[in-house]
């Protein structure tokens, strides 16, 4: 970001910053992100897809819940951390591609959602 000619890192998306932002359809989250926190995109129902860049180590609770129009997710194999629901009421999520293991995976999930996820060594369905 840049304010007044000074270039500032981004770390983090605070908690409910895009939130309810309706008409967001697509956001470009830069490399200096390491965490995605609660709510932080909730209830944006024209977004349609997102790639976590691989800076990014957390996404919170509920980061993406209600994103209904948003249909691919990738995930870095660096998060450590999938906050509860955080893609609960994304109608449009059937799958989900995370760029480690299925056993990765197993580990940073606590999601509880139905929707597949594609691995590098195989697909982890949750039904």
């Amino acid at each position: 970001m840049i304010n007044q000619n000074v270039l500032y890192k981004v770390t983090c998306i605070d908690a409910s910053a895009f939130a309810k932002c309706a008409s967001l359809t697509s956001v470009a989250i830069p490399n200096s992100v390491t965490t995605i926190g609660q709510l932080a995109f909730s209830h944006c129902r024209s977004l349609i897809s997102i790639n976590i860049p691989d800076g990014v180590k957390q996404i919170g609770a509920l980061a993406f819940n209600a994103c209904e129009s948003l249909s691919s997710i990738n995930i870095p194999n660096n998060v450590t951390t999938v906050g509860f629901q955080a893609f609960g009421g994304c109608e449009s999520l059937k799958s989900i591609t995370f760029k480690g293991t299925i056993n990765q995976w197993k580990e940073i999930d606590c999601t509880d959602e139905d929707y597949v996820v594609h691995c590098i060594d195989g697909i982890y369905d949750f039904e």
